[in-house]
């Protein structure tokens, strides 16, 4: 049988191992907090975050329209100035038919000025 003395020191090293457990406990639920703290605050980061690049695709969004927009009004003026290049080149073309039918006349009206002149 287990003497009072050695009774009553298990009992107090019994007490001082729960009031340790306690102090751990203590220290544990302390870091917890301070890790859960983190943790919201890092929550909060994260929804900023999220936020912000949810704001950044929706201004992606709008250039990307923008974009879509500009290069629709840059293949319509391509496609009307390579119509009036076209245009132009036609106009070229009767320019150079003229010019030579003006050249010929030019020849004709000269020989006809000096048929006139001969007669004189």
């Amino acid at each position: 049988m287990t003497s009072p003395r050695e009774l009553d020191r298990q009992v107090r090293q019994n007490r001082n191992d729960m009031e340790a457990l306690y102090d751990k406990f203590d220290q544990t639920n302390a870091k917890v907090d301070a890790v859960g703290s983190r943790v919201d605050a890092v929550s909060e980061r994260v929804t900023t975050i999220a936020s912000v690049q949810q704001e950044h695709g929706n201004r992606l969004e709008e250039m990307q329209h923008t974009l879509e927009y500009h290069a629709a009004k840059q293949d319509s003026t391509t496609s009307r100035l390579n119509h009036m290049s076209h245009q132009l080149g036609r106009l070229e073309d009767n320019q150079r038919k003229h010019t030579k039918r003006l050249d010929s006349h030019d020849g004709k009206l000269d020989e006809i000025l000096g048929l006139l002149r001969q007669r004189e």
